[in-house]
């Protein structure tokens, strides 16, 4: 769902998560985040999927200085989804 306040993806049994990453510098991390989603849809992954891996790269981009900092490869992203520390959103 797209709202007043971003994206939401939140199925009943699939509860929102972030992950936990360092910040250094949050420019471009929406931009990471529509691109990571974009990504899945074009690889076909349900929409769930797509919104983690949208979130993960947003998470990548927040530990480098500049708006690409941190995006590599799809490869690289799900290796830190897999490692990253991962924390239920709060209201």
């Amino acid at each position: 769902m797209i709202g007043s306040h971003g994206f939401r993806a939140r199925p009943a049994r699939h509860p929102d998560s972030k992950f936990v990453a360092p910040v250094v510098d949050s420019r471009g991390c929406g931009n990471a985040d529509f691109a990571g989603f974009i990504t899945g849809l074009l690889h076909g992954w349900e929409p769930v999927a797509c919104a983690r891996f949208g979130t993960a790269a947003a998470g990548l981009v927040t530990g480098g200085r500049g708006s690409d900092a941190g995006k590599v490869d799809i490869d690289h992203t799900l290796q830190f989804m897999r490692r990253a520390q991962i924390l239920p959103l709060t209201e």
